[in-house]
């Protein structure tokens, strides 16, 4: 079995890069990131927010921006559904997706799930809209455990419509070269 420092690139293409030494079973996905809200307000104002947004322009910022899909789930205290507007949890969730919108997604690809809740945070999950991955066959790694890097060494994702998200890089992605198709990743 291979042993040494390997950076983890997973081609389901929303794992964060990770470094393991083999064998390895697992990677970590990019975990939602939490927006926090002060008491009434639905300004992104709050220590840290631009910097949590921003990892998802860092993360998805290369590829077309219709391969990316976010859901934010805000909410707002009851003290605050009750001493201000009603729906200041709405207005939490579409300020964030405006700040998105802003770092270059697309706003048909943000989601806002607003309710009532204990908590003024927010939180926005990144996604991928339906597709299949496409890997080259000559890449394949038997000897090194799937759960992490996947079967293949190069695939990109597919949407169905055709477009490529290329979130790893991978050179040429040309479905002729990229033949294996792997649905449900």
């Amino acid at each position: 079995m291979y042993r040494g420092r390997r950076a983890c690139i997973a081609a389901s293409a929303f794992l964060s890069l990770t470094l393991v030494d083999w064998p390895a079973h697992a990677c970590s996905p990019l975990a939602p990131s939490m927006v926090p809200f002060d008491f009434k307000s639905a300004e992104l104002n709050a220590p840290g927010v631009e910097e949590r947004l921003k990892q998802f322009q860092e993360r998805f910022g290369k590829v077309r921006p219709a391969c990316v899909r976010f859901t934010v789930k805000a909410s707002a205290e009851p003290q605050e559904s009750q001493a201000s507007e009603p729906r200041l949890d709405v207005a939490r969730g579409e300020a964030i997706k405006k700040r998105l919108v802003e770092l270059g997604f697309v706003a048909d690809s943000v989601t806002v799930q607003a309710s009532s809740g204990q908590t003024r945070d927010a939180y926005v999950e990144a996604g991928r809209p339906p597709g299949r991955l496409r890997c080259d066959p000559a890449t394949k790694r038997p000897s090194i455990p799937a759960a992490c890097i996947g079967e293949y060494g190069a695939c990109y994702y597919e949407l169905a419509d055709g477009t490529a998200c290329n979130f790893d890089g991978v050179p040429d992605p040309d479905p002729k070269r990229y033949s294996v198709i792997l649905v449900n990743q």
